[in-house]
């Protein structure tokens, strides 16, 4: 396999923090990311997936979007930098026997073989992920589930809090805390474009992470927190890590931001591509 670093030839300062706060030994265990459009954070999808295909395939893990739709481009936008790695994936259908075979020679542990894999996301790395959307509550068929951890995109356009709470609950295990320690990361990772709603659920969220992590550390606690210091500065075990789309300027048309400018209001503007 490819090493992972010389699969990008450079990475943002966003994508460096965002990939090294979900990875194995980091602090954290929630990570959110919002900023401009197309800024990047899709890229970090891919990261996470190289990452946890190499020491984490024992575990199921998650990625879901609002509707398949946008789960479908998602995976449009990752898979090349999966195939840059020189890795093979596929979904929807069970793992071919020579991975298998590998697998069971490498003594790779994976997932307990299922009755359908559709939904599902299999690297040949070993690494299974459970696809899904929020739309018409179909995460509330999900029973039982255990992941090691858990990307939701786009949770400022469409998302509910009870949803992000729902999947959030089952980021989990049954080693035990002392064997987890060992072996796994839980991580729950938050992926948006700004909210078009001023009054959008996801500032009074970021607003009671902001008091714990400050009531934590021991310091003075505002009623009203609206510029995050603790999450900015990943005081405690949440951090929010801002992008904009400047920042991913060299990667897009040339004409992109001053299409978009023109397009929309300065309000707009402001929030989607800051």
């Amino acid at each position: 396999m490819m090493s992972i670093e010389r699969t990008w030839l450079k990475l943002h300062t966003h994508q460096s923090l965002e990939s090294k706060c979900i990875k194995r030994g980091s602090p954290y265990r929630v990570v959110v990311a919002i900023g401009g459009i197309r800024s990047g954070k899709s890229l970090c999808i891919a990261r996470w997936l190289l990452d946890r295909g190499q020491w984490d395939t024992a575990q199921m893990h998650a990625l879901f979007a609002n509707i398949k739709g946008q789960l479908d481009t998602i995976l449009q936008d990752v898979t090349p930098w999966i195939e840059a790695a020189g890795i093979e994936w596929q979904a929807h259908r069970q793992p071919p026997q020579e991975w298998r075979e590998r697998w069971r020679l490498l003594g790779i542990p994976v997932p307990p073989r299922r009755t359908s894999y559709r939904g599902i996301l299999i690297l040949s790395t070993g690494l299974h992920v459970q696809l899904g959307s929020l739309d018409n509550r179909s995460y509330m068929r999900i029973k039982g589930a255990k992941w090691g951890s858990l990307i939701i995109e786009e949770v400022c356009h469409g998302a509910q809090e009870d949803a992000v709470r729902y999947l959030f609950e089952r980021v989990n295990c049954s080693l035990g805390p002392q064997r987890c320690a060992e072996l796994h990361h839980h991580v729950k990772v938050l992926h948006s474009n700004p909210p078009d709603d001023d009054g959008h659920w996801i500032y009074d969220w970021l607003a009671r992470r902001e008091r714990q992590a400050a009531k934590r550390a021991g310091f003075d606690q505002p009623e009203i927190s609206d510029t995050y210091p603790c999450l900015l500065r990943g005081i405690g075990e949440a951090i929010y890590i801002p992008s904009r789309t400047i920042d991913n300027v060299e990667n897009l048309p040339a004409e992109f931001i001053d299409d978009m400018m023109n397009s929309i209001d300065d309000d707009t503007a402001d929030k989607v591509l800051k």
